[in-house]
């Protein structure tokens, strides 16, 4: 029934797309709705999308229409993706994908349908597999009136100086349970850490004389940190989407736990950033120079020990699922990293983005020693596409005291 109530809503659009299918060989012309609801397949995925879209060309002509989820999380990039891509309201286009959806030979004309499911799952999840990102140039500019209107802001704020900037956001359930509270992401609980955890990080940064601004939309609890050069906006008045956009591109570094919101930074901006407290192992974004990754570790509850990276890779979709299902399925729990870990790595990377440090013999042979594993254990489980070339790190000092990496 409610497939045939779609059906007669949605019929006026159909000799449209008769006439589409009919000129596809000439023109292809596709329908896709953005992920607006959440910001990191929000930018991400229209940034990867414009650098590969730059970089092909060919026959027939393809014209692509997008719309918005119902949810927009961030009116900023709403705006970049208003000016670089054409958007259609959201009615007419899932009428085009109702019926393109319905007739499986219509496939071609939905963008997220890039031919295999791997394929298309990497596109959902903005995975740049052929490392076009560090290769191309930015997508994302603000006008004139936009920065005259933040650096206003900014200058109310006290945050209009020349002091080294870096933003940290950290995740926890407060956006999900206020803006999409009509769905349960608590199956994705297990990227959330302790905000507590991060208060040294932020130290040691204002300690070399960083400004720390936390960035996000709202938060549940702060760092008790009174400091002049630290700045918790996620809850303050004078915060904008526009605000919070060009904060990012004027920053140094940005860190976290694993969160969209970083990849933002590295996507739109290409910002170099850490990101902390990742899982899965075979699923962070490996394609990029300006990504630093750490690890959660997994902890057998049985045997009450780590399991080293073979061992994740042999407990079903442990190595490449992040839901919490997975993890009381194979009877695992999760152990986030330290303060002082999380702090060795960030400090790593600033002195790197300061050029007074750069990546050791030592350094680039356990990282290789790493990926060898892990491309040893992706193709021995599955031999699909997730990774190109490994262009982030990851720390010396992590891997060094990390050898559950390579076994």
């Amino acid at each position: 029934m409610k497939i045939f109530f779609k059906f007669i809503v949605y019929f006026p659009i159909f000799p449209f797309l008769l006439l589409i299918v009919l000129i596809n060989k000439i023109v292809l012309i596709r329908f896709g709705c953005l992920i607006s609801e959440r910001i990191g397949h929000f930018g991400c995925v229209t940034e990867l999308y414009l650098c590969n879209k730059k970089k092909v060309f060919g026959f027939p002509i393809v014209i692509d229409f997008f719309c918005f989820n119902s949810v927009i999380c961030n009116n900023r990039i709403a705006k970049y993706c208003r000016q670089e891509l054409h958007i259609l309201p959201r009615r007419i286009v899932l009428s085009f994908l109702f019926f393109i959806r319905l007739f499986p030979f219509l496939k071609r004309h939905d963008i997220f349908n890039q031919g295999s499911d791997i394929e298309n799952y990497n596109f959902f999840m903005h995975r740049d597999i052929n490392n076009i990102l560090d290769d191309s140039k930015k997508n994302f500019y603000f006008s004139d009136t936009e920065i005259a209107t933040s650096k206003k802001i900014l200058a109310k704020l006290d945050l209009l100086n020349n002091k080294k900037k870096a933003i940290f956001f950290h995740r926890d359930n407060f956006f999900f349970e206020k803006y999409l509270e009509n769905k349960s992401y608590k199956y994705l609980s297990t990227k959330n850490t302790n905000i507590l955890d991060y208060e040294l990080c932020v130290k040691m940064l204002l300690d070399n004389d960083y400004q720390v601004i936390r960035l996000g939309k709202g938060s549940n609890k702060d760092l008790n940190i009174f400091n002049s050069s630290y700045l918790d906006l996620t809850n303050h008045p004078m915060k904008t989407d526009l605000l919070e956009m060009y904060l990012i591109s004027k920053c140094d570094i940005i860190f976290g736990p694993n969160s969209g919101a970083l990849y933002n930074a590295v996507y739109l901006f290409r910002k170099p950033c850490f990101v902390s407290n990742y899982i899965p192992y075979a699923m962070f974004h490996s394609y990029s120079k300006f990504f630093m990754y750490n690890f959660k570790k997994y902890k057998c509850l049985v045997t009450n020990k780590v399991l080293n990276l073979s061992e994740v890779f042999n407990r079903g979709d442990l190595a490449y699922n992040e839901h919490i299902d997975i993890l009381i399925k194979e009877r695992v729990s999760l152990i986030d990293q330290s303060p002082e870990e999380m702090t060795a790595s960030l400090k790593e990377m600033i002195l790197k983005e300061s050029k007074s440090n750069s990546e050791i013999n030592e350094e680039k042979l356990l990282k290789n020693k790493f990926t060898e594993n892990l491309f040893y254990n992706l193709k021995k489980k599955r031999n699909f596409k997730l990774h190109g070339d490994i262009r982030c790190s990851f720390g010396y000092s992590y891997l060094k005291n990390n050898p559950h990496l390579y076994l």
